[in-house]
């Protein structure tokens, strides 16, 4: 297992890799692989940096944390009746409505 694990990372270096560099100045070569290892550091970094919200998220998404977070029944009635002024007021709005479709819909104002 470990030599299937290793096999990519021991490819050996051929003609066509060594032609690339060639033309190029070892300043070059250095500001290129800087580069790079700039790069692989800032994935790395995004990386770690997932991996210690998991923990985060895996509190938020379990189902104890849902039970604390949910309302109790007593709690949603007295919303419900908090509210009690606002839905007679929707519920009056809406006969009235009703009460102007009846006149819309009669025969003189077809």
């Amino acid at each position: 297992m470990e030599s299937l694990r290793m096999e990519p990372m021991t490819t050996p270096v051929n003609e066509e890799d060594l032609k690339k560099f060639q033309n190029e100045s070892c300043l070059d070569t250095l500001v290129r692989v800087q580069n790079e290892l700039q790069r692989l550091s800032t994935k790395y970094y995004r990386i770690s940096e997932t991996w210690k919200k998991i923990k985060e998220l895996e509190n938020y998404l379990s189902t104890e944390f849902l039970e604390r977070v949910a309302l109790s029944d007593d709690v949603k009635a007295d919303i419900i009746i908090a509210g009690e002024s606002q839905l007679q007021s929707c519920c009056g709005k809406l006969h009235e409505i009703e009460d102007l479709k009846k006149i819309v819909s009669t025969e003189p104002l077809k």
